[in-house]
């Protein structure tokens, strides 16, 4: 069932997915979230500020369009759309990672460059795309930033 608000959203499978379209945030409250996580993640990249319209499931399932709330939706996405998940050396640009916080999925990104010997860090470093709740979408290290302290999956739909 649709719910006001929402989208028709489907897995490649036929199931349906739950979401909303909510409203942006006041401007003040945006720039607020904004000179936060500046402070906070002082690394991170901006790519594009704050909306309530989609969230990181959003933007990584959906283009950007919806918010999808319920972790168990995201794992279905995961499920039927052909993913498999994979070691953190085998992740690619294209791939995506997906945070767990006491065991349910919380948070889920785009990995937008990897490289494999990092002077700097010693080992790979990996770069990625996410949209934190109603804040930004940040470019940030994966190491970096709001869900950097929960556990880290890999997965890709590669052939």
């Amino acid at each position: 069932m649709q719910l006001p608000g929402s989208i028709p959203l489907f897995t490649w499978m036929g199931r349906e997915i739950a979401n909303t379209q909510d409203p942006d945030l006041p401007p003040h409250r945006a720039e607020e979230l904004v000179r936060k996580h500046r402070q906070d993640y002082p690394f991170a990249c901006l790519r594009r500020g704050p909306t309530g319209q989609y969230n990181c499931h959003g933007m990584t399932f959906a283009n950007r369009r919806t918010w999808i709330g319920d972790p168990q939706d995201v794992q279905k996405f995961l499920e039927d759309d052909g993913y498999r998940q994979i070691k953190a050396s085998d992740a690619q640009e294209g791939d995506i990672v997906v945070h767990y916080d006491v065991g349910e999925i919380s948070h889920t990104g785009l990995v937008i460059s990897v490289v494999q010997e990092d002077r700097i860090i010693g080992g790979q470093a990996v770069k990625v795309l996410s949209k934190w709740a109603q804040g930004g979408e940040y470019l940030h290290a994966v190491t970096d930033g709001p869900y950097a302290e929960q556990k880290l999956t890999y997965w890709t739909d590669r052939e």
